[in-house]
């Protein structure tokens, strides 16, 4: 019999509420209209057919369709070697860490400090170590180089300190376009970049319904290099969009895709990628929640939405809002690692993010990479094949025996899934073996990466290359300020 397996997964809107949520997102943009500052975008929207208003643009939803249709259902990311990564299609999750938090916690004392440029290069390494983290972003925002040139030194750190994909922000079109120059340094041309990328480009809005100017100036330079973009919001429910998440949605999706529109106006086929964030404002803190049930389940609601676009995904993933790495962290990470792989979140960021957001850690990546693990094993769902049903075996053993030198066992044994940092022991052993805990274990481990781990370098004369381009952008950056 030939086996048809189920492979698990979740889906949080039908069909019904996907187009309920697309009207109201056309209603938003063909009545309320959105705020455009960027003259260019202006005139490829009004020639294209939309009603503008000085800088209030309103959009037809035959427009924002044709969009939708016009850009790529399936992305492929290649790691710097020129070997494809990562597959941005359908219900793929794939993990990744995030940017620009002011602050990480400092992986030998534990005490929170400002980000360096060396702590990038220890946040790729050690992602670059992990078999379940996908991708790279920065995880800080540097403290220790010229205001302005920070976006510049991060990338640089990533290029050589991990080989898979990267996920990059940047402060303007100028430092996109530095940013750029290095990853044609590592290919060698534009041509080859384009035809086998390995690093997305991030921007956003300013909600609600803004796309400022230099928003617009970065996402119509990766439109005209026709390179892959995420263009997301991050509105806070309750504070600049409605608290309810159906609110935030349609906010968001105006801003999204309102920017898709823009991106394939300059440049169809741009690869473009759709989601952004629901998270919630805690009112009794003010805080902007990462750790909240309805921002884990608003996140798999937007994978609905990019499949129902057929539209390759980008998620959350391995948040938290805690201070420390304990329970919260492990609660709040599971939560969101299980509904990004059980949705399956094509480009899920932000996993080692603690504080809401605020503060990155090094040993919540680590504890990630095992929980996420996990998930996979649950992704695969149950084998029902003949081998596995084992009927003949369970007839040759018969009544009152065991299993345990039996060929099957022994075969099937490498099925089953074994943790690396949590523990299985009974308590005397543990109690014997250090009474480690968990939060111990992890930063061990994290320890050893950082202090030992070596990752694959780039060829010296593009490392030079590099490092050279990053020099003459931060002489620009620093003779433009003295102008």
């Amino acid at each position: 019999m030939t086996e048809n397996k189920l492979i698990p997964h979740l889906k949080v809107l039908n069909d019904n509420q996907l187009l309920r949520i697309h009207s109201a997102t056309m209603e938003v943009l063909e009545k309320t209209g959105i705020i455009v500052k960027h003259p260019e975008a202006i005139e490829l929207l009004k020639e294209a057919g939309a009603w503008i208003d000085g800088e209030k643009v309103k959009i037809p939803r035959s427009l924002i369709e044709w969009a939708i249709d016009a850009a790529p259902s399936n992305i492929t990311l290649y790691n710097q070697l020129g070997e494809a990564a990562i597959r941005l299609n359908g219900r793929n999750a794939h993990y990744g860490s995030g940017p620009t938090t002011p602050y990480t916690f400092d992986v030998e004392t534990g005490e929170k400090s400002k980000v360096v440029e060396k702590d990038i290069a220890n946040a790729a390494r050690v992602v670059d170590k992990l078999d379940n983290l996908d991708y790279a972003m920065s995880m800080g925002l540097i403290s220790d180089r010229p205001e302005g040139t920070e976006d510049i030194y991060e990338f640089k750190q990533m290029l050589l300190n991990t080989n898979k994909p990267l996920c990059a922000w940047g402060y303007n079109r100028k430092n996109y376009e530095t940013i750029k120059d290095m990853a044609v340094a590592v290919k060698g041309s534009l041509a080859k970049l384009q035809q086998e990328p390995f690093y997305v480009l991030y921007s956003e809005p300013n909600t609600p319904l803004l796309q400022s100017k230099e928003a617009m100036e970065k996402l119509l330079f990766m439109a005209e290099h026709r390179l892959p973009m995420v263009h997301t919001s991050g509105g806070t429910a309750g504070g600049v969009a409605p608290v309810s998440l159906a609110g935030i949605m349609v906010v968001s999706s105006a801003e999204v895709l309102s920017a898709l529109l823009i991106a394939q106006l300059k440049n169809q086929g741009t690869p473009c990628l759709f989601g952004y964030a629901t998270h919630v404002m805690d009112m009794k803190t003010t805080i902007c929640s990462y750790g909240c049930p309805e921002h884990a389940l608003g996140q798999a609601a937007t994978v609905d939405q990019a499949e129902y676009y057929d539209l390759p995904s980008w998620g959350y993933a391995g948040c938290s809002d805690s201070k420390v790495l304990d329970g919260q962290v492990a609660v709040e990470s599971t939560m969101h690692d299980l509904l990004t792989g059980l949705s399956g979140a094509n480009f899920a960021h932000d996993v080692g993010f603690m504080e809401s957001g605020m503060t990155s850690s090094l040993p919540a990546i680590v504890l990630n990479n095992e929980i996420i693990d996990m998930v996979k094993v649950i992704k695969k769902g149950i084998d029902t094949s003949d081998d596995a049903l084992a009927v003949d075996v369970i007839d040759e053993i018969g009544p009152q025996g065991h299993y345990l030198n039996h060929s099957h066992t022994m075969e099937r044994f490498k099925d089953v899934w074994y943790p690396d940092l949590l523990d299985r022991q009974n308590y005397d052993k543990w109690k014997a073996s250090g009474e480690k805990t968990l939060a111990e274990r992890v930063k061990e481990k994290t320890k050893d990466i950082v202090n030992n781990y070596k990752p694959q370098p780039l060829a010296d004369e593009v490392e030079e290359e590099i490092k050279e381009i990053v020099k003459n952008a931060s002489a620009r950056i620093e003779s433009k300020k003295q102008e």
